[in-house]
């Protein structure tokens, strides 16, 4: 079958996320990080954007997956005159550095923790766009980073896992049956036969177009970060909360934005006009709302930090 046998090495560039991805597939059989740890990386090797009043109350921006700071730029600046504005570059995007082995959610979190501690006052607002609204709510709800969040602001976040389509549910399986066996081999035969089966024609026709265009540890990083999914921790969150959505959004649902007004205690959302950036689209109105939050965040819920082993509150969300 020459179609398997083909090597063809993906693109080097990186697009912007949609969220809808195939990289589930690999969920099952992607091992868990093993450690919370930074290695050798922290947050001093993050390339950053600090604007504002050095006295001034801190605000950390944080991007999606296959961006960089310049998206969360046109917001920051608008906030730098009343706020000491922080935006990062995550591991492997922008001007900052991939992280030294494949990162999850968890481990993206205490390096964002580590940048705090180091370089802002806590607690903070943390303004996430996509898959930096995922680690900002990943923070809020885990009792390790709680006292670090004052408020989020979450643009187009995501973190609650979409509903698939059976197309996708089935390239999942497919994907999963054709991997197993590899998995089976011992080192160090393994290893090179992954290697081989990732760069296959097969294994990117079941691929997404983001998973396909990253390799190495970015590649492993994208798929443990994709697949973390936080449907089971939001309830925890104390934290004030406001939730952005492009009416034209594709890659965030309708359904999965409710999600979160439903079960954190404490957020409220608004609909803008746009797709997945509508936050750019419809910057003077999301600049004007974050203003009035940060100003007035009418917090509601109890002060005190949630419990990783807390159960939620009401019934279950079907």
């Amino acid at each position: 079958m020459p179609w398997l046998r083909a090597k063809q090495r993906p693109p080097q560039c990186i697009r912007r996320l949609a969220y809808r991805t195939l990289a589930d597939p690999l969920r099952s059989t992607a091992s868990a990080p093993t450690h919370h740890g930074l290695g050798p990386l922290t947050a001093t090797d993050l390339h950053r954007n600090v604007a504002g009043p050095p006295d001034a109350p801190d605000v950390l921006l944080l991007h999606g997956w296959g961006s960089s700071t310049v998206h969360m730029q046109p917001v920051a600046k608008r906030l730098a005159d009343r706020y000491r504005t922080h935006c990062l570059d995550l591991p492997g995007h922008g001007h900052s550095p991939p992280p030294p082995a494949p990162w999850g959610v968890p481990e993206h979190a205490a390096l964002v923790a580590d940048y705090i501690k180091r370089e802002a006052t806590a607690p903070l607002p943390i303004i996430g766009h996509s898959n930096g609204g995922r680690i900002a709510l990943y923070m809020a709800s885990h009792a390790a980073y709680a006292n670090l969040v004052k408020q989020l602001i979450l643009l187009a976040p995501s973190g609650i896992e979409p509903e698939r389509a059976l197309s996708t549910q089935l390239k999942g399986t497919l994907a999963r049956t054709i991997k197993a066996p590899f998995t089976w081999l011992p080192e160090p035969l393994q290893s090179p036969a992954l290697d081989w089966l990732h760069h296959s024609l097969l294994w990117q026709a079941l691929g997404s177009s983001d998973y396909n265009a990253l390799s190495g540890v970015m590649r492993s990083t994208f798929v443990r970060t994709v697949t973390h999914h936080l449907d089971d921790d939001v309830h925890r969150i104390t934290a004030p909360t406001l939730v952005f959505r492009g009416e034209d959004d594709t890659a965030i649902s309708e359904q999965q934005v409710q999600y979160l007004v439903d079960h954190i205690p404490d957020a409220g959302r608004i609909d803008l006009p746009g797709d997945h950036y509508a936050h750019l689209h419809a910057l003077d109105t999301v600049v004007a709302a974050v203003r009035h939050f940060l100003a007035h965040p009418q917090r509601e819920s109890p002060k005190t930090a949630p419990s990783d082993a807390a159960s939620p509150a009401g019934p279950a969300s079907s």
